[in-house]
């Protein structure tokens, strides 16, 4: 469900775009010239003006113009199909797409119910796993766990391990804590919102990007190098817990 809306969302914001980049700007045909003149918010067509021995481009009508009734048959027998005018307010009277931009705003209040929806199946299919006894983690409580893990890890530095200790301990983080974080990150991003998720997730990936290097200075046999990277690993993982708020 969250993936329909996810595409519901992003057709809905393209046609609402397309519609509305047209509010502004009139079908020729639809124009009234008795109706008083619209004003050019932009440059008309162009013409191929014969001068000396080459062919110059020029265009119908600046910016600024009045759209006469003289220059309108012009347009019209040059087949320009819209122009675009500073008058907003009339040229709504004369949208076509209007319909597609309601269309549109639809779609995305429909995505918003989707979206909703699927929270709150998710958030019943805990509630459901809690009053069956199961071990539920939020994912605070997982990528807690995993800071508490490097922790440990950390501490567990001074007495001198191996390189075989490192990617034994490493290897260990990520198919428990670590891993449990990443199956929740559907669930997170509706927790927190999109802006949170994001900072969340920025730290994380940091902190996860020092973790590899450190399983692979360990594995190259570099144990020193391997360290220094788990222990800033582990301060980008803190940093992600405190973008929980």
């Amino acid at each position: 469900m969250n993936f329909a809306a996810g595409i519901l969302t992003t057709v809905s914001l393209l046609v609402a775009v397309v519609a509305a980049s047209t509010a502004n700007a009139p079908l020729v045909r639809d124009i009234d010239p008795n109706e008083p003149a619209f004003t050019l918010a932009a440059n008309v067509g162009t013409l191929q003006v014969q001068e000396g021995a080459r062919d110059k481009k020029t265009t119908f009508a600046s910016a600024g113009e009045s759209l006469t009734p003289a220059l309108l048959e012009q347009l019209r027998r040059e087949k320009v199909l819209r122009v675009r005018v500073k008058e907003n307010g009339r040229a709504l009277y004369l949208w076509h797409e209007w319909g597609w931009f309601a269309v549109a705003i639809l779609g995305f209040v429909t995505s918003t119910f989707l979206s909703r929806a699927a929270r709150a199946n998710q958030m019943r299919a805990l509630e459901a796993s809690a009053a069956e006894g199961a071990e539920v983690r939020t994912p605070h409580a997982s990528l807690q766990a995993a800071a508490a893990a490097l922790a440990l890890i950390e501490e567990e530095i001074t007495e001198v391990p191996t390189t075989e200790w490192v990617i034994e301990r490493l290897d260990e983080l990520q198919r428990t804590h670590l891993t449990e974080f990443l199956d929740q990150l559907p669930t997170l991003s509706q927790q927190v919102g999109v802006g949170r998720y994001a900072q969340i997730m920025d730290r994380f990936a940091a902190g996860e990007r020092q973790l590899h290097r450190a399983w692979s200075a360990a594995a190259d046999g570099y144990l020193e190098e391997s360290i220094d990277c788990l222990k800033l690993g582990r301060a980008r993982i803190d940093e992600s817990l405190t973008r929980f708020g």
